[in-house]
């Protein structure tokens, strides 16, 4: 029956269908995000930094995936940082205030993380969270 009804469809009476159809599963994908589960689809696919601002402020590069079905802004970074010894010494989390499409990575280059422990040898950067578009 349902093929029937479709061959009977004009060829642009297909498209509209194949279409709407197609808008139906993505609003149903975008329905099932929230913000909280977005960010389980963003990762940090890279990541480097060096010392500016006569080596007390963090300066970093990072390009971000993002693999939802829908675009994402407003990307949350926690770096947490190490003493040669290991031990943890200090944190830094800033907001980046721009927008992801969907399914696509980003660069963002020299971005300013604050300042940075005077002894931090190594550091460790995470995604906290991202808000959805």
């Amino acid at each position: 029956d349902k093929l029937q009804r479709w061959n009977s469809l004009t060829p642009a009476q297909q498209k509209a269908e194949k279409l709407a159809s197609a808008n139906k599963l993505r609003q149903d994908a975008i329905a099932s995000i929230s913000d909280d589960s977005a960010v389980n689809g963003v990762t940090l696919d890279k990541m480097s930094w060096y010392r500016g601002g006569f080596d007390s402020i963090m300066i970093a590069d990072f390009t971000i995936k993002n693999s939802n079905p829908v675009p994402i802004k407003d990307i949350t970074i926690t770096c947490t940082h190490y003493a040669p010894s290991g031990t943890k010494i200090d944190s830094n989390t800033r907001t980046i205030y721009e927008s992801i499409p969907t399914e696509s990575k980003k660069t963002f280059k020299k971005f300013s993380m604050g300042f940075i422990h005077s002894q931090a040898a190594q550091t460790s950067c995470k995604l906290v969270s991202v808000k959805l578009q």
